[in-house]
Formats: C-alpha cells, sequence, structure tokens
C-alpha cells in the first residue's frame, strides 16, 4: 500500500515554517495563511503570540502601533462615564506609551482590520490633488515612512477624538482632556486631517442634497463647507462609516449611508470637531508677546512638548514659520491658515519643505487672509440657486413626487400612486350647494353680469 504524498511544506523544519508565518505583511492574510494547511496552522498555533506580534508590527508599524491601540481602545469604552474617560486618558493620552510586546491574533486581528481603513485615507490623503500640485514642482512625490506615520497617526488622533467625545461635552473639557496632550503642530495635524475628510466626504453628501427631493423640502443645504452640521455629524460617525460613504459608487448606495430612514432627512451635530478646534487656543492675556518674541518660559508655558517625539523638525519648523507673527490665541486652526491645511503643511520632512523653498519665504499673513475668504458673489450665486433648487423641489413633494430630481430632468422622480398629476384621471369637484347661503357663495364666485349679482347681496 502506498503511503499518501507529503507535500514540501510539510516538510520542512517547524522553525522554517514559523519564520515564513512572521514574514507575512498583514493579519488577514496571517490568519488565511495558517488556516491554509495542517503544518501551517500547527506551526502558528506553537509560536501564535511570537508571530502575531510581528505581523502586527510590520502591519501598523511600530511609529504608529500606540496610537492604534489608543483608537482601538477608545472604542472599546463601556459607557463614557468620567472615570473611564479619565482613566483612558491618563494610560493612553497624558503620555505616550510603548506598545505591547505580545498579542494574539484575536485580539490583533480588530487592530488590523481598523488600520487598512487608515491606511486608504492616508494615501487618499497623499493623492489630493492640492498636494500633488504642490509638489509637482520640486519633483517627488511619494511620501517618506515619516511623513506616511505622520498622516497615520493624526488619523488616529481624530478615532480617538471621536470616540471620547460621542457624547457632547464642553470647550474647556475638550481642550483639557484632549488637546493639552499635544503641541500645537500635533493639534494643527488634526485639523488638516479633519479638513481633508471634509472635502473627501461633501462631495458624496452633496450629490444627494442637491438632487433627493424629501431633502430639498427639508432644505437641506450642499456645497456649504466645513462648517455644515451635516457633514460634522458624518464625521462624527467615524473613520470606517465615512469610507464607507466617500467609497460608495452610486447615488442609491449613498443615499442609504447618508439618509436617516427615521427622520427621512440626514442628522446634524454642531458641537463635534469644527466647533473643539476653532475653540481650542488659549486666550490671550493682557501683555501676551507674540511668537516670535517668546522667551524660555513663554515657550514651557504655552508650547507643549510633543506627544510623539518625531524625528523630524519639519512640522515643528512651518508651524512656527506660519504662526510667528500670531499670539497663543491664533496657534492652532486659524481660518488664514486654510490654504496650508489644504496641502497638509505640518506633514511633511524637513528636506521637502525646504526643498519648496517655503521656510526662505516670510509668510504672508493678509494674502493668507484674503485666500481663506470666500468669494461673496460666488456665495451669493450658490444660495440663490440653492433656493431655486429647494422651490422646484418642495412643489415636486407636494405633488406627490419623491426620488431624485435635477433641472431639466425629471425622469427619475417617483411619483405616489405611481403616476404624475398631469396623469391622474380628472375628478369633477363636488359643487352641489347644501344651503340657500352656499349656493350664494358658489354663484359670487361666478363671473355674472352685474345685472344679476346685484341680486345675490344679502
Amino acid at each position: 500500500m502506498e503511503r499518501p504524498q507529503v507535500s514540501p511544506i510539510e516538510r520542512l523544519p517547524v522553525e522554517i515554517t514559523q519564520k515564513m508565518l512572521s514574514t507575512v505583511t498583514d493579519l488577514l492574510s496571517l490568519r488565511c495563511a495558517a488556516l491554509s494547511c495542517p503544518a501551517f496552522f500547527y506551526a502558528f498555533i506553537d509560536a501564535e503570540n511570537a508571530i502575531t506580534t510581528r505581523v502586527l508590527s510590520t502591519q501598523v508599524g511600530f511609529d504608529v502601533l500606540p496610537e492604534a491601540i489608543a483608537a482601538s481602545e477608545s472604542s472599546q469604552l463601556p459607557s463614557h462615564t468620567e472615570d473611564e474617560i479619565q482613566e483612558f486618558v491618563a494610560y493612553h493620552l497624558r503620555r505616550r506609551r510603548s506598545p505591547s510586546e505580545s498579542w494574539t491574533l484575536a485580539s490583533a486581528l480588530p487592530i488590523g482590520k481598523f488600520h487598512n481603513c487608515v491606511s486608504a485615507f492616508a494615501r487618499m490623503f497623499v493623492n489630493n490633488i492640492s498636494i500633488i500640485e504642490k509638489f509637482r514642482r520640486v519633483g517627488w512625490l511619494d511620501p517618506t515612512y515619516d511623513e506616511t506615520y505622520r498622516i497615520e497617526r493624526a488619523l488616529y488622533r481624530f478615532e480617538v477624538f471621536r470616540n471620547i467625545f460621542s457624547k457632547s461635552r464642553s470647550i474647556e473639557e475638550e481642550r483639557n482632556i484632549f488637546f493639552a496632550n499635544f503641541a500645537p503642530w500635533e493639534n494643527e495635524q488634526l485639523g488638516c486631517i479633519h479638513d481633508f475628510l471634509v472635502w473627501a466626504v461633501s462631495p458624496a453628501f452633496d450629490d444627494v442634497a442637491e438632487h433627493d427631493i424629501t431633502w430639498g423640502e427639508l432644505r437641506v443645504e450642499y456645497g456649504v463647507g466645513i462648517e455644515s452640521p451635516y457633514i460634522q455629524h458624518l464625521l462624527s460617525l467615524g473613520l470606517e462609516k465615512l469610507h464607507q460613504i466617500v467609497t460608495a459608487e452610486t447615488y442609491e448606495a449613498r443615499h442609504k449611508l447618508l439618509n436617516d430612514r427615521r427622520l427621512s432627512c440626514p442628522r446634524i451635530r454642531t458641537d463635534f470637531l469644527y466647533d473643539a478646534l476653532d475653540n481650542v487656543n488659549e486666550p490671550d492675556d493682557d501683555d501676551t508677546p507674540l511668537l516670535s518674541d517668546f522667551t524660555p518660559e513663554d515657550e514651557r508655558s504655552h508650547i507643549r512638548p510633543p506627544f510623539f517625539d518625531d524625528p523630524d523638525s519639519g512640522p515643528a519648523e512651518i508651524w512656527r514659520w506660519a504662526h510667528q507673527d500670531e499670539t497663543k490665541q491664533q496657534f492652532v486652526y486659524q481660518k488664514s491658515r486654510g490654504p496650508l491645511r489644504e496641502w497638509g503643511y505640518v506633514m511633511w520632512d524637513s528636506r521637502r519643505l525646504h526643498d519648496l523653498g517655503i521656510l526662505q519665504k516670510t509668510f504672508d499673513t493678509e494674502g493668507a487672509w484674503n485666500a481663506s475668504r470666500l468669494d461673496l458673489d460666488q456665495q451669493g450665486r450658490h444660495r440663490a440657486e440653492m433656493a431655486m433648487s429647494w422651490e422646484a423641489r418642495s412643489k415636486i413633494y407636494m405633488a406627490g413626487g419623491r426620488g431624485w430630481w435635477s433641472v431639466g430632468d425629471h425622469s427619475k422622480i417617483v411619483w405616489i400612486g405611481g403616476k404624475a398629476p398631469h396623469e391622474r384621471p380628472y375628478t369633477r369637484a363636488h359643487t352641489k350647494p347644501i344651503s340657500v347661503e352656499d349656493a350664494r357663495d358658489i354663484l359670487q364666485m361666478m363671473k355674472l353680469p352685474s345685472s344679476v349679482t346685484k341680486f345675490l347681496d344679502p
């Protein structure tokens, strides 16, 4: 009787098989590999923690892993009590902790899965047209490892903020619990992520808000930008939900993700990240100096050391360059720095910034203010067009129309009863009077000769 054939893999020493598994680049692939054959499975089980820890560090990156762990654990806070949040902040945000040195596959898989979403947004951030146009001039577009990790850490901080402040809190609490743990350029990095996510999700939202008939009846604004309470609500749903919305390929898919079925319209939130960033700065004192005039004591008092000990000085350099003529009340998320945040100015290495020649120039504060102001004429035209769209859709809604509408295109309207008003059978109104007074009223509404109407006066 012939012996069953043994595959070459099964003849390998278990140590070699374990080393092969350790070279897998992500945790989902590791799980698939471990389940692919008995040899891989038993080799993995024999060294699960060591292999999983190695692959997790490879996938997420050692310089990002503490933030990834913080995001994961903040998503699991049971009831968001004051004690729970303070305990989390004390452990994860007061100082940056080294990650655990031992992971099981079951405990690491959620982190690996969420990192896929973070990586997708980081790639999207880098491929922003404003960034591509900025860096094309110096001939290098691909981000360095440090730059990629910087963007990913900021995305994880966004998710931590979202998890901690899922319920409304005061501005003072947000500042003390969260923002006070980071250097101003790290908080400005979060501002860049905020503006980027608004830019990423707005096209999907605006598409539905501009065309849905019910949303038009309810006067849902579109094309408003970062201050929109509708967009702020979407940001508060977190990165995974945002990724679903951003990548939805059809109007129907976007509508399903954005529409609240109970309300038949999108939800709003007025107290999320935009509001927090807009109020994050310390108020000035009577004698508050400009950043360029800070003494060492001022530095210690008003500029917190960075949460992450960045080996590259680029983010701090360009933040100081952009705020040297400002006081502490303008250190983070100034509206006039919006054009800088469009290309993620505090995300890049010093070498890239010097190659761009930015730091060799003086920051143009007046020009930045002018660039950040909305074109009032354009804003007025948009408001007028939006009001006309609302009015048109409201009339269709009142006539029983629902679904998608556009100027000059009524082909996708769904009518209650299955037919448009002009296609419904004509029904004569009931005009038979039921009293003498009723008859008099009907006759008065008719165009009768004056010789007749004089007899109708009571």
